[in-house]
């Protein structure tokens, strides 16, 4: 019952043998803290903006990432993708960039050009009797700048337009 001149046994000792001390190899322990102070000195948990996650994935907030930011954001801008879709908008570019350089000129008229953007659609949809639409969009701009003044103005308009009591008809060509 000799396996190769080592009995079976003995093959399986040395197998459970070196498994065991392979184990203990590998087996890492961690060191305990002396004091509770120590503890908390040495973990320091803190949320990153932003600007800090971006800054790590490339390089510091340059002047060609913000260029190309820009860029996207002007783009979106020109196609109405003013605060939708997530992650692909002219709102979110802007406020990428001023995240990096919060008095840049360009994001801060970019912003300003979406609030009239929404304000403009939202007097569209006050003209055409479309009022919940028209509060929809005004929201919006609302949401990009609250202070706006061009919003005091456009919901006065709406409000006018609600209380002309004109009568709208929406007419099918079929």
């Amino acid at each position: 019952m000799k396996s190769g001149g080592i009995p079976r046994l003995s093959l399986r000792l040395l197998t459970v043998v070196g498994c065991g001390v392979l184990l203990v190899a590998c087996a890492t322990e961690t060191p305990e803290p002396e004091t509770a102070a120590e503890t908390e000195q040495a973990i320091q948990i803190r949320t990153l903006s932003e600007a800090e996650v971006i800054r790590g994935a490339s390089a510091n907030g340059s002047p060609r990432m913000i260029a190309d930011l820009l860029f996207a954001a002007l783009q979106a801008l020109d196609a109405d993708r003013l605060l939708t879709p997530m992650n692909d908008n002219a709102h979110d570019r802007f406020q990428r960039v001023l995240s990096f350089d919060p008095d840049n000129v360009i994001a801060l008229e970019g912003l300003e050009d979406i609030v009239l953007r929404y304000v403009e659609l939202a007097q569209d949809a006050s003209r055409q009797g479309l009022f919940e639409e028209a509060e929809t969009l005004l929201g919006r701009a609302r949401y990009v700048n609250p202070a706006h003044p061009a919003i005091v103005e456009a919901g006065d308009l709406l409000q006018a337009e609600k209380d002309s009591g004109d009568l709208f008809f929406e007419l099918n060509a079929g």
